[in-house]
């Protein structure tokens, strides 16, 4: 049998590898292509683009 300590550290992290699992693969991407998307906008801004023809 586990005593209580150890149960609650388990428990903490299983926690913790969930929400890592959530953050690597679904938060972290986001961020990239956010980040990436951005980056392009300014660098087409510098070449002069005024923005989108597409409405």
């Amino acid at each position: 049998m586990l005593p209580s300590g150890d149960a609650e550290r388990s428990r903490f992290f299983v926690t913790l590898g969930v929400w890592g699992f959530v953050y690597y693969f679904l938060v972290g991407p986001s961020i990239w292509f956010v980040r990436t998307s951005n980056a392009l906008d300014d660098y087409w801004q510098s070449l002069g683009a005024r923005g989108t023809t597409l409405v």
